[in-house]
């Protein structure tokens, strides 16, 4: 009887895996250009459907494996890139002045590391924190987040905010399915 409870928690567990494998083909197939990296998502998404539907005895696990690791290497780093902050926001940030009620929550640039000193320009993030324009404006031009606390700023690229927003839908649900869980 244990080993029956043992193995449907591995299956369970296991359908987890692959519904977050499921999203993460999805996600590869949206942001896949055409030709081979379409093609090669498209593959291994038909195979994991195939190991979703016959979980316990999936005869083409390796082709699946095969599969997904052609598709990561076709996709090679272009996915590890995220594309730098919105021109139009980068232009809107506010310059504050700084002055002694400044300095209370912060005292220096945290890219250049020096002091701050009253009446100093100050780029202020929507996070609150503070940089130097000369300082801040080459981060933001290659990356679209606070140096500090990596909050992050909109970007010009609409496939990432598209991923960006469907990634926040399915934490969503995510968190929804658990508190249905839990009640």
């Amino acid at each position: 009887m244990e080993d029956i409870d043992n193995r449907s928690i591995r299956i369970s567990e296991a359908r987890q895996s692959l519904l977050i494998a499921r999203e993460l083909l999805d996600t590869l197939l949206r942001l896949a250009p055409t030709g081979q990296d379409r093609s090669a998502t498209e593959r291994a998404s038909q195979l994991l459907d195939e190991f979703v539907r016959d979980i316990e005895g999936f005869p083409r696990l390796q082709e699946l494996n095969q599969a997904v690791e052609a598709l990561l290497q076709s996709l090679g780093s272009r996915l590890l890139r995220v594309p730098p902050a919105s021109k139009e926001v980068v232009a809107n940030l506010p310059t504050i002045i700084v002055t002694e009620e400044t300095l209370t929550r912060c005292t220096e640039c945290a890219v250049c590391s020096e002091n701050l000193v009253i009446n100093d320009k100050m780029q202020e993030l929507p996070c609150k924190h503070l940089f130097h324009p000369l300082c801040l404006m080459p981060w933001l031009d290659k990356h679209n987040s606070c140096p500090i606390c990596r909050h992050e700023l909109p970007t010009d690229n609409e496939a990432y905010e598209s991923w960006k927003k469907s990634e926040k839908e399915a934490e969503k649900a995510r968190r929804d399915a658990a508190m249905l869980r839990l009640n």
